[in-house]
């Protein structure tokens, strides 16, 4: 069992998460890839549990995710996909150039900027 502890809350979660796989949306809830093709949105103060699948042509291998302050974006293998929940669509947010791999994905929330750590 692992558990994430903010400065106000402890949430325990029923399964082995690994890390840049866990966040927080900016209205309070949780976010954790789980599987395969989707997100779970977990509301931290009702345990409502909601999916967020993305295309189901990547098979990223161990995906990423990040929270901006507008969008969610989720990267794995050559390349990042962005969800805005307001219009409720996956866009392209970076590919990678041949022979390199995403690690990892992160979000600056001071600068807005976002950091995508690569290897080939």
């Amino acid at each position: 069992m692992m558990r994430i502890i903010t400065l106000t809350a402890l949430f325990v979660l029923s399964r082995p998460v690994q890390a840049g796989n866990a966040g927080f949306l900016p209205d309070g809830k949780g976010l954790i890839h789980t599987d395969e093709h989707s997100l779970k949105i977990y509301d931290l103060t009702t345990s409502h549990e909601t999916s967020l699948d993305w295309p189901i042509d990547r098979n990223w291998s161990y995906p990423s995710l990040a929270v901006t302050h507008s969008e969610i974006i989720i990267a794995g293998d050559q390349d990042a996909l962005a969800w805005n929940p307001e219009a409720k669509t996956w866009r392209p947010f970076w590919h990678c150039q041949e022979g390199m791999r995403i690690d990892d994905i992160a979000y600056d929330p001071k600068t807005h900027r976002v950091m995508i750590c690569t290897h080939s």
